[in-house]
C-alpha cells in the first residue's frame, strides 16, 4: 500500500487548485505544479499546429495526435517548407511529456518541464510568425 503522503503529494503536483484547470503552463511551472505545467504545453502546441495548418486549408474536424504530428511535419516542414524541420520533433517531444505527466507514477521533473516549456514558445512564436526560421 502506498502511505497517503506520497499519494497526496502526487496529486498536488498533476492537479493545480484551480477551477476549470485552465492555468497557463508558465503559471503551473511557476507553482511547481511540472505535470501540469508539461500537458498544457502540449496542448497549447498541439493547438497552435492545428491553427498553421488550417491557415494553409488543412482541416481534418477531429485531429489524432499522430495524425496531427504527420500532417503538420508532411505538409508544413517537409512539402511547403514553412517551418524548420526541428519543430517535427517538438511535437512528438511534446507528447512524450505530456504522456508521462499524465499518466506515469512519478511524472516528470522542473528539468523536463522547463524543457517543455522552451520548445513550446519557440514552436509558438515559429507558428506566429516571431521568429526567424
Amino acid at each position: 500500500m502506498i502511505p497517503p503522503w506520497v499519494v497526496l503529494r502526487q496529486v498536488r503536483n498533476r492537479v493545480p487548485p484551480t477551477q476549470g484547470g485552465s492555468d497557463p503552463p508558465e503559471e503551473c511551472f511557476g507553482q511547481a505544479y511540472y505535470n501540469a505545467s508539461a500537458s498544457r504545453t502540449y496542448y497549447a502546441v498541439f493547438h497552435a499546429a492545428q491553427a498553421a495548418l488550417k491557415a494553409m486549408g488543412i482541416t481534418i474536424q477531429n485531429w489524432s495526435h499522430e495524425g496531427l504530428q504527420s500532417a503538420f511535419a508532411r505538409e508544413l516542414i517537409h512539402r511547403r517548407k514553412i517551418y524548420p524541420a526541428r519543430l517535427a520533433s517538438y511535437l512528438s517531444e511534446l507528447m512524450l511529456a505530456r504522456v508521462t505527466s499524465d499518466y506515469n507514477a512519478e511524472g516528470i521533473g522542473a528539468k523536463q518541464a522547463e524543457r517543455a516549456l522552451r520548445k513550446a514558445r519557440e514552436f509558438i512564436r515559429q507558428v506566429n510568425g516571431e521568429e526567424p526560421s
